[in-house]
């Protein structure tokens, strides 16, 4: 229901009235008489308290700004602060609503209607980074429709605010369900981060949904290890035509490198796709080239990087991202801590400092799992490389060697420190999972596990395996049980399938663990 809002305390508007809320703000159509024109308004929430971070907006704002002759990108007018102290950015009025309003109404899309918007939005991403600007935050609900029927990509530079949609200490907001893996493990910022948001976005379009969404879960822990973890379901049973589904999967693959280079070249396939089923052909427009009548001229993308932004305590990450979506440095990186999002009402949970998370306290797994708690650096170097798993003889389960690599991934993601990664392995239903990452990551900040092997794999009942793992822990000796630094375990782990993406529901100890 709207409201009516006479005087936000923004000069040269009247008549404000609330038409929407987001992750950042509350977004009105007010009346500018100086223009007689009616606008959109985004109040953002937060106030600029510190001048650097009103710099910094203003900076943010002249970037939109900047792009805003593009035809498919929402035209900024001006920004500023309310009579209140809120930043604030005049735009386009969007009478059309957006894509994401369409879904909840209609549906999926026609493949053929959803080509064309991800033409038309990959010129607009390939002109903002050239420009030196990421959205990181595409999503069909930042693709507005305006009153003649054009869909132009909205909300440049919000998701990057400094101040606003960071928290003072380095926290990002983030919708998990568009967000590439690395956004959610690490933080990181890339070109490579927003052509998966431009896959991502093209999947729910065509189906109605974000890919790793189920009707009957919402959980964002289960949301969160999907995008880490799960290919990309398959569109071509939907009538999504080979090519086109090639080109989304693509964009959303785990590994940044294997993505496309650029929004230019994401186009040029896409049209290549459009002439091969007989369609017509749509125009991209990338400013600097000479795209014309359906076709694209392109040039190679030398993406500008902005300046750093002005850092006052911020945090460090611990350990290097997973090397599989590392890859070789990509412009304008975040630096920021690991990040998970909401996928909804973009929730902040915010993976923070010296392996640390600001999330609910921990609830107990039985002693189960891994010596802990702890909160101090490792007194053990983690061993590098993947850690592999063992099998004793004799162990000739049908799921042995599932098993073995999904304990394998666990492992290593403990003894690499990459503790997101390693969590996405639990089930959403287990205890751990329930009690937070934060928690979970504490009780791992110390432990480094040597000599893991499986001594048993057996039937658990329908999709469920029991294994039996025996291995070493050491972990400074304040957390140790009876003050050891090195203990020998032997666990029976519950995994629930059906595989081979196994997930580890609960462990419990098969024998009282004993000094190395």
């Amino acid at each position: 229901m709207t409201s009516d809002h006479p005087d936000q305390g923004i000069p040269g508007l009247v008549d404000t009235v609330e038409i929407g809320k987001g992750g950042f703000g509350t977004v009105y159509s007010a009346h500018e008489p100086e223009f007689g024109r009616v606008v959109a308004v985004k109040v953002l929430r937060g106030r600029l308290e510190r001048a650097d971070v009103r710099r910094a907006f203003a900076r943010e704002c002249q970037a939109m700004g900047s792009l805003s002759g593009h035809p498919h990108i929402v035209t900024v007018h001006r920004g500023g602060t309310t009579a209140r102290g809120e930043p604030y950015i005049v735009m386009d009025l969007m009478s059309g609503g957006s894509l994401a309003t369409r879904l909840r109404r209609d549906g999926g899309l026609p493949w053929a209607e959803v080509v064309e918007i991800a033409v038309t939005t990959a010129g607009a991403l390939e002109t903002a980074h050239r420009a030196g600007v990421l959205h990181l935050d595409l999503k069909p609900a930042n693709l507005l429709v305006s009153r003649y029927g054009e869909t132009k990509l909205g909300d440049f530079g919000i998701s990057r605010m400094p101040g606003l949609t960071e928290t003072l200490d380095g926290q990002v907001r983030v919708s998990a369900a568009y967000a590439a893996p690395e956004r959610l493990l690490d933080g990181a910022a890339t070109v490579a981060a927003d052509l998966y948001g431009l896959g991502a976005t093209m999947f729910a379009l065509l189906t109605g949904r974000p890919a790793f969404l189920t009707d009957s879960d919402d959980d964002l822990v289960a949301t969160v290890a999907r995008v880490v973890r799960d290919p990309v379901p398959d569109l071509r049973g939907r009538g999504v035509p080979h090519a086109v589904a090639g080109i989304v999967e693509r964009l959303m693959a785990k590994v940044p490198d294997s993505r496309f280079t650029s929004a230019s070249d994401v186009a040029v396939a896409l049209q290549a796709a459009q002439r091969a089923a007989g369609r017509p052909v749509t125009r991209t427009v990338v400013e600097g080239t000479g795209s014309r009548h359906g076709d694209t001229t392109t040039q190679p993308a030398h993406l500008v990087v902005p300046p750093p932004r002005p850092e006052h305590g911020a945090p460090t990450l611990v350990g290097a991202p997973p090397p599989a979506l590392a890859g070789p440095a990509r412009p304008v990186r975040s630096g920021r801590p690991l990040v998970i999002g909401a996928v909804a009402a973009v929730l902040v949970l915010g993976l923070g400092v010296a392996g640390a998370v600001a999330l609910s306290g921990r609830t107990g797994t039985g002693g189960a799992a891994v010596p802990g708690p702890a909160s101090v650096t490792p007194t053990t170097t983690p061993a590098a490389g993947v850690v592999a798993v063992a099998v004793d003889p004799g162990v000739d389960h049908p799921a042995a060697s599932e098993v073995r690599a999904v304990m394998s991934g666990y492992v290593t993601g403990i003894n690499q420190r990459r503790y997101a990664e390693a969590f996405a392995y639990f089930s959403p239903d287990s205890t751990s999972a329930k009690g937070g990452l934060a928690a979970w990551t504490e009780a791992q900040s110390t432990s480094w596990i040597a000599d893991p092997a499986i001594s048993a794999v057996r039937d658990g009942g329908p999709d469920t395996v029991e294994v039996d793992v025996r291995f070493t822990s050491r972990q400074d000796e304040r957390f140790g049980p009876g003050g050891q630094t090195c203990t020998n375990w032997v666990l029976a782990y519950d995994l629930v399938g059906p595989g081979p993406g196994w997930l580890i529901r609960r462990a419990h100890t098969l024998q009282p663990p004993s000094s190395c």
